[in-house]
């Protein structure tokens, strides 16, 4: 998780930090807010994800015992059933886990308005722009958008 955090904490003290006092990113332009979040939120998305999935299989603890599963408390392993509560585990099929996974990445660009991002996606397929996977590309992304989008206007 403390990596996690220095990435983003790194990302938000030099990227944003550079386009703010470069002049080209402006809190109060809307433009310039719905742009920022058409390029960066699914990198930081991708990045807390990352964090998760590491948090979620972490160990929780260190076992010399062979008859515990490795990484798991006994007790949190065998709660259920110590409490005689139901286990209300599910079973599910990777394809419902890939089809999740599809439906989540194309609502990646919801945290922008609908107008912005199809300006957006007009402008990148124009320009030969991808999704960004890293800071870098997203501020590539968010550069070339900008200053396409201010030539418009």
């Amino acid at each position: 998780m403390g990596s996690t955090q220095e990435r983003l904490r790194r990302l938000v003290d030099s990227v944003f930090h550079e386009l703010r006092y470069g002049g080209q990113y402006i809190d109060s332009n809307i433009v310039h807010r719905e742009c920022l979040k058409f390029c960066f939120m699914l990198v930081i998305r991708k990045e807390l994800d990352r964090a998760t999935r590491l948090w979620n299989t972490r160990p929780i603890r260190s076992s010399n015992n062979q008859e515990a599963p490795p990484g798991m408390s006994d007790i949190l392993h065998f709660l259920l059933e110590l409490l005689q509560r139901s286990n209300y585990v599910v079973n599910i099929s990777v394809n419902y886990i890939k089809n999740a996974a599809d439906k989540s990445e194309c609502q990646q660009r919801a945290d922008c308005s609908p107008d912005f991002s199809r300006l957006a996606n007009i402008i990148m397929n124009e320009k030969g722009l991808v999704s960004a996977q890293c800071p870098q590309m997203a501020e590539y992304a968010y550069r070339s958008l900008i200053d396409k989008i201010e030539a418009l206007l």
